[in-house]
């Protein structure tokens, strides 16, 4: 099942060779000759014709097909080259070399139609295009290509087939000069994209594992198919009680992999073929866990792994939901719902929502929901959905609030990707909530920090006044920040830790009428007298939609801008929205936020010219 809509638009990947490969001719014939044998090694990869591959629920995990209750995860038959998990465990020292060969050639073996091949590459050259045809082995042997001096330390150090497979299948439609030069490339860069640079890490970093479908088998990034899209699943964790740790060949026994008991990681790759997977991101496979032999990796690792999990979520073509835990089946009751382990009620799923969600776990019974529960279940999935189209810092933080977390610092960690951050801070489980709020609000983007000093109601408690404190930002209602899409940008200097506001300025506004509190709900009406530039006040109606007092006194005024993608002008600056304050140590300490009536009284005020336009204010 679908929910949503969302164009992909294709990826046509560059069918130019390598600068190694272009040095590697020395006649143009012959560059010529190889471009030709390039073109007919990548025909391969899209064969109209691919033979049936089948994989059932019985060879892969012994369990008969009917008493699998997800449908999709019963059995797989289709075109995509994956091979058997019985093949993908064998050790490449049980084939062979030519052993190995002959594996590969069978898995992926295709039909070919020679007139498609002409039609797709036209008929110019076709005596040689005939000739490198005829001679090609690579028509019937694929695995031709491969030097055995690349497949010896896959023997040598007891490597399984599954792992020689994901690391060389997509070399087999072109030619490699230097394979040792290619990967350590290749290697390299990962290891530098990955490098954190003083607590900081670049949202374009991707994930540093997926789980390869085809061969199953956890590869590193590098490795992957680059034609292949990244698909990504979102779950939400079972008590511990309910869960089991599973040692796999999948991820090469690096760590326990912890799923529930009634799921298996085998019967999971048959669903994401049947939806069409090729490379999938899943927490557990993909990010190391606690245990194994390389426990001493992990907190290194995470400092980056687990900031940059919302890339997966972000840039996956698709996303498989399983809202009843791992591979479970889809299965609702009203008091789910409540539940701390419920998905919706999850830190870390908050930041998974997408356009186009692929339910997972689909039975053949449609009443496992009764209808009031599918009608709540369909109406929280819309709500985030709305969240994420609104993209408010408000509006996400009060989503937050209300979740669930192992780590009380991954309901910040989570955020990261929600609100835009200009980078990503680097993860620490043993650093506090308030310390790591403030090194994500220094990472947020100034667009969604300027929302916070516009539209949260009080001064800031914490380290800094104009923004709340993290336990400010969870433990009170949160304001709605309406139909305004930006107030402008609150800039930063990390080299000073000085945060500062560029807009509208007003050294002294008198406002009234906003400090009584005593009524619950509803705006609360005020005045703001503003005197012009020969002394004649002027009154505007304002109003706080909140409940944090404003008493009666002047105040420094800060304006929003919220038309910020323009040159700041009088035509476009609305001078609605504003926060009052006061002068400290040459900076504004914020006090409280109000805004005029109606953009009438906005354009009032703006028409008086009493305001300075453009000022730049550094913030407490």
């Amino acid at each position: 099942m679908s929910i949503g809509h969302q164009k992909k638009r294709d990826h046509q990947d560059n069918k130019k060779l390598s600068v190694h490969q272009e040095d590697a001719f020395s006649s143009e014939e012959s560059l010529h000759s190889h471009r030709l044998q390039f073109a007919f090694g990548s025909f391969r990869s899209w064969s109209p014709n691919p033979p049936e591959v089948t994989l059932s629920a019985l060879t892969e995990t012994g369990q008969q097909e009917s008493s699998i209750p997800v449908l999709k995860q019963q059995s797989y038959t289709g075109t995509k080259p994956a091979i058997s998990s019985a093949l993908a465990n064998t050790p490449c020292a049980e084939f062979g070399v030519s052993g190995i060969l002959e594996k590969f050639d069978v898995a992926l073996s295709a039909s070919y139609n020679f007139f498609d091949i002409l039609n797709t590459y036209g008929d110019h050259d076709l005596e040689q295009f005939s000739q490198v045809v005829r001679d090609s082995e690579s028509m019937s042997r694929p695995s031709s290509r491969l030097p055995h001096s690349i497949l010896e330390p896959y023997i040598e150090r007891n490597d399984d087939f599954g792992t020689a497979h994901a690391h060389l299948c997509r070399r087999y439609g072109s030619e490699i000069t230097d394979f040792k030069e290619y990967l350590h490339d290749r290697e390299e860069h990962d290891q530098h994209m990955r490098q954190t640079l003083f607590g900081k890490t670049f949202r374009t970093v991707p994930p540093q594992r997926v789980w390869d479908l085809r061969t199953n088998r956890v590869v590193e990034w590098y490795w992957r198919d680059g034609k292949k899209y990244l698909w990504a699943i979102s779950y939400a964790w079972m008590d511990v009680e309910d869960r089991t740790d599973v040692w796999t060949p999948i991820n090469g026994y690096q760590w326990p992999v912890p799923i529930p008991k009634d799921s298996n990681l085998d019967l999971i790759r048959i669903e994401m073929l049947n939806l069409g997977a090729d490379y999938v991101w899943l927490d557990v496979l993909c990010l190391r866990q606690p245990g194994g032999p390389g426990e001493h990796l992990r907190m290194e690792e995470w400092k980056v792994n687990v900031p940059t999990i919302g890339w997966a979520y972000r840039h996956a073509a698709k996303v498989a939901y399983y809202f009843n835990g791992l591979g479970r089946p889809l299965s609702f009751k009203p008091g789910d719902f409540e539940s701390d382990r419920c998905w919706f009620n999850r830190a870390w799923t908050l930041q998974e929502i997408t356009p186009i969600m692929i339910i997972g776990g689909e039975t053949a019974s449609d009443g496992m929901m009764e209808e009031v529960v599918q009608r709540r279940f369909k109406e929280q999935l819309q709500a985030l959905q709305k969240m994420q189209r609104n993209n408010s810092v408000l509006g996400i933080l009060s989503h937050m609030r209300d979740r669930m977390s192992t780590n009380p610092v991954d309901r910040i960690a989570g955020l990261a990707y929600l609100l835009d951050s200009t980078h990503l801070p680097t993860y620490d489980m043993e650093q506090s909530e308030e310390s790591a709020w403030v090194a994500f609000m220094n990472a947020m983007g100034p667009w969604s920090r300027a929302e916070l000093l516009f539209f949260y109601p009080a001064p800031g408690n914490g380290s800094k006044y104009w923004h709340p404190s993290w336990n400010q930002a969870m433990a009170n209602k949160l304001p709605f920040r309406g139909k305004v899409r930006r107030v402008g940008n609150v800039g930063r200097m990390e080299e000073t830790d000085t945060d500062w506001h560029e807009g509208p300025y007003i050294d002294s506004g008198y406002v009234q009428g906003l400090a009584d509190v005593s009524k619950e709900g509803g705006d609360r009406q005020g005045e703001l007298i503003i005197k012009d530039h020969t002394g004649e006040p002027h009154t505007f109606k304002i109003l706080a939609s909140h409940e944090y007092p404003i008493p009666d006194g002047s105040y420094v005024l800060l304006g929003a801008v919220t038309r910020c993608d323009l040159e700041l002008d009088f035509e476009y600056v609305s001078m609605i929205h504003w926060v009052a304050g006061h002068r400290q140590d040459d900076k504004f300490k914020k006090w409280s936020v109000f805004s005029m009536t109606d953009a009438e009284e906005g354009r009032k005020l703006r028409d008086l010219r009493i305001a300075k336009l453009r000022v730049r204010t550094f913030l407490c």
